[in-house]
């Protein structure tokens, strides 16, 4: 009886543990690599339910746009991005790249501030993360944004933790991050404080379910109480500050091989109620890989009518994405060359998706 149940207990054990699946290093976006993402009208998603051996069922996830997540090098991003940020950086400031960034400082609030209080208003866009990768942790060192048309880039005094690698369910992380905003000598008149608290906690694992299949997953929720502050100093007598709190939950289920999360959902407290603002969920098994590893070629680009394309892998599909996400051309395909006939495409930019027996890549395409 006792060889029996202590059989079991072996059994039992195992199955856990190979369903907490670990995150790390390798499971994270890097240079080179490319990962596509639909933004989803908000259905009516529990996305607070989680625990041990859940079953999150999203297949009723409905696309409304497309995006592309490319990490950008350090160096592409401004002298002073790169001189704050690139190769000769201090240890902690030096990164690894960085992506857009619409979930932290809330620009678009920032920016009626500034239109009601100075003439003309002041354009602050193109608002960026800075990402340190390394084998035990992601930090993230600080943002670049551009200002008046002029890149910038901006150091945390303290620096924020991303996530200690590797996790796993039942893992609890936490920090702090502190960065002081200056625009001169753009600007002098505008200062921003952000500080940031932040609580992660991997909270569930189990299988999720979406429109592109079943996924083998940890649940980890980030709840951010951010503190931000505005000062306008439009002269010698008028100094104002204008604080902008917010409590912000990121919730994100990640698998193996995925490069960022399978699924995240963004929330926002309004009133002290928990507002969704962004869905976000990869459109299909394999837009994690790195493009640098694809043999493909396509010519001419831009192009009037035709494109031709060759891969050193059999194809299976090619498409094209418009701007606002929706698929214009499709096809089904077999060998390694294909010729594509976009005459009846109106001019633009579009994204060619190309599917082969080893993976989905991504190139921009221009039709003139």
């Amino acid at each position: 009886m006792k060889t029996t149940l202590l059989l079991l207990s072996i059994i039992f054990i195992g199955n856990i543990s190979y369903s907490q699946i670990s995150i790390d290093k390798d499971d994270f976006i890097a240079l080179g690599d490319s990962a596509g993402v639909f933004i989803s009208i908000f259905p009516s998603l529990d996305y607070h339910a989680t625990g041990e051996n859940m079953t999150w069922d999203f297949t009723d996830l409905t696309e409304e746009s497309y995006e592309e997540e490319i990490p950008k090098k350090i160096s592409t991003g401004g002298v002073l991005v790169n001189l704050y940020f690139g190769n000769l950086a201090p240890a902690k400031y030096k990164s690894s790249y960085f992506l857009p960034y619409d979930n932290g400082l809330p620009i678009e609030q920032i920016g009626t501030i500034l239109a009601n209080f100075m003439p003309g208003g002041l354009e602050i866009k193109g608002f960026n993360r800075i990402i340190k990768v390394a084998n035990d942790k992601i930090t993230y060192p600080g943002y670049s944004l551009e200002v008046a048309g002029q890149g910038v880039g901006i150091k945390s005094d303290t620096i924020e933790l991303g996530y200690n690698l590797p996790f796993t369910y039942g893992d609890t992380m936490e920090s702090r991050a502190y960065t002081k905003f200056s625009f001169a000598p753009i600007i002098d008149q505008v200062k921003i404080l952000q500080y940031r608290q932040k609580i992660s906690v991997v909270d569930g694992y189990g299988t999720l379910a979406t429109p592109y299949g079943n996924f083998e997953v940890v649940r980890i929720k980030h709840t951010i109480t951010e503190t931000d502050s505005v000062n306008l100093k439009l002269d010698s007598s008028t100094d104002m500050w204008f604080p902008i709190d917010r409590v912000i939950n990121e919730y994100e289920w990640w698998g193996k091989d995925y490069k960022r999360p399978i699924l995240k959902v963004e929330t926002e407290g309004v009133f002290g109620s928990e507002i969704p603002r962004k869905v976000s969920h990869l459109n299909n098994n394999y837009l994690h890989v790195n493009n640098e590893t694809m043999d493909i070629r396509l010519y001419p680009n831009p192009t009037h009518d035709i494109i031709n394309l060759s891969s050193a892998t059999e194809l299976e599909k090619v498409s094209i994405v418009n701007t606002l996400g929706e698929f214009v051309y499709d096809k089904i395909c077999s060998g390694k060359e294909i010729t594509l006939d976009v005459s009846q495409l109106v001019s633009g930019i579009y994204t060619l998706q190309v599917i082969t027996k080893k993976g989905t890549v991504h190139h921009r395409i221009v039709i003139e």
